[in-house]
């Protein structure tokens, strides 16, 4: 059973706190958990049948204050983002900006809203897949939880999940301007079998395709970009993540080598990768994944179709 421990002060002081409902929990045992009453869990939650809850719904436990900044002389949002750790392209979706590029001497913005999550560890939990499940970066848990060591986690540790993303800085831009407003146009990593589409697969969210091909194939970058990641990820194994600018990245999942280096300019259907196993996997194929501005996309919505 999950156990309360102690927020960090500076999640009780800067936001709520709410919980996602597991397999064979009850509002008793929430309310126990978290010191507080079933009428007040009903009454915060609106629930008008409290002897009706579901697994993965989210529960307000409690309600805190949003984080706010008054805007400074000299302050740019990549400063701000910097000071809060969060990202920019967070600050822009959470404040409504059409204009990241002008800000005024006095204006409020929300750095984080009203109700902060948390997330008890359960067995087999690494940092990443709680990252991947709440859609935020691994370094901005550990920043807000005061981790030292990220990958030492307890089973019944309480994490605070920050509202929004943390992690690198990224240039702000209104989504009016991304790419002339046109969208970019992908290239199949790999020609080979489409094993498993987006979407809800096993009682879990899918978060890209699985594309089937010989073990040691090439896979091939979709468009032009930036490595920013080569190496060992957890469920992924082996692991090669593009930035192609204006918010859109691009990962290739269970390879057997990775052929390119952090930091190295790619060209559409340059070698980046070859096909492997590596990680969760079946069999040899790549997990191919779209994400923009952090958010997964279906890939088969950028790819072309096939002929």
């Amino acid at each position: 059973m999950a156990v309360a421990l102690p927020l960090p002060g500076s999640a009780q002081a800067d936001g709520g706190v709410f919980h996602i409902v597991k397999r064979g929990e009850t509002l008793w045992d929430i309310s126990r958990m978290y010191g507080v009453s079933v009428e007040q869990l009903a009454k915060l939650n609106e629930l008008s049948d409290p002897n009706r809850i579901v697994v993965g719904q989210k529960l307000v436990i409690r309600e805190g204050e949003a984080r706010t900044h008054i805007v400074q002389k000299g302050d740019t949002l990549t400063s701000i983002a910097k000071l809060y750790g969060v990202r920019v392209q967070d600050l822009v979706a959470l404040n409504e900006l059409k204009n990241p590029d002008r800000l005024s001497i006095g204006q409020e913005l929300i750095i984080t809203p009203r109700v902060q999550r948390t997330h008890v560890v359960e067995a087999g939990d690494t940092l990443w897949d709680i990252a991947r499940r709440y859609q935020v970066t691994v370094d901005a848990i550990a920043s807000v939880n005061g981790l030292a060591d990220p990958s030492r986690l307890l089973i019944g540790q309480k994490l605070v999940i920050p509202s929004i993303g943390g992690g690198s800085d990224s240039q702000a831009v209104a989504p009016s301007n991304r790419a002339g407003g046109q969208r970019l146009t992908l290239a199949w990593p790999l020609q080979g079998r489409l094993t498993s589409p987006f979407g809800p697969r096993w009682g879990r969210m899918h978060y890209g395709v699985d594309i089937a091909a010989p073990t040691s194939t090439p896979v091939l970058a979709a468009a032009a970009g930036t490595v920013t990641y080569a190496d060992w990820m957890g469920n992924y194994g082996l692991l090669v993540i593009i930035d192609h600018g204006n918010g859109v990245e691009t990962r290739y999942a269970h390879n057997s080598r990775v052929l390119v280096k952090v930091g190295e300019q790619v060209q559409r259907g340059q070698r980046i990768a070859l096909v492997g196993s590596t990680g969760n996997s079946t069999g040899p194929h790549v997990h191919f994944e779209v994400l923009v501005d952090g958010e997964n996309q279906d890939p088969l919505e950028w790819l072309p179709a096939k002929r």
